[in-house]
């Protein structure tokens, strides 16, 4: 089920590459090669309740990270996996989300 919608997700034209993890941290799928970048994303997921905490956001479901360079950087989290996304800087964030969030649900419906 996970390569399935990896491979799904790869499929969308802005999308460079993305870590898939499951609740404790731990990678389940990857096409990013740049280890430091895995290990930021994860910290991202893991760090996002303390960030819930502290400022007293609520939940949050994504944490996105722009730059004026080629890329942007996208942390999603679902019920039992999120997923670190790297993705071009012309590619709309809505959009991404809405895409990001129904792939997510699959991913959830598989583990079910």
């Amino acid at each position: 089920m996970e390569e399935d919608v990896i491979d799904q997700i790869m499929q969308i034209k802005q999308i460079k590459g993305l870590i898939q993890t499951n609740t404790e941290g731990e990678d389940v799928a990857s096409t990013i090669e740049d280890e430091q970048l895995a290990h930021f994303m994860r910290f991202l997921v893991g760090y996002a309740p303390l960030f819930e905490k502290t400022a007293e956001l609520g939940a949050i479901r994504s944490i996105i990270l722009t730059s004026n360079k080629n890329n942007n950087l996208g942390v999603f989290i679902g019920k039992e996996h999120s997923l670190g996304v790297l993705f071009a800087r012309g590619c709309s964030i809505k959009k991404l989300f809405s895409q990001i969030k129904a792939y997510l649900n699959k991913l959830s419906i598989g583990d079910a």
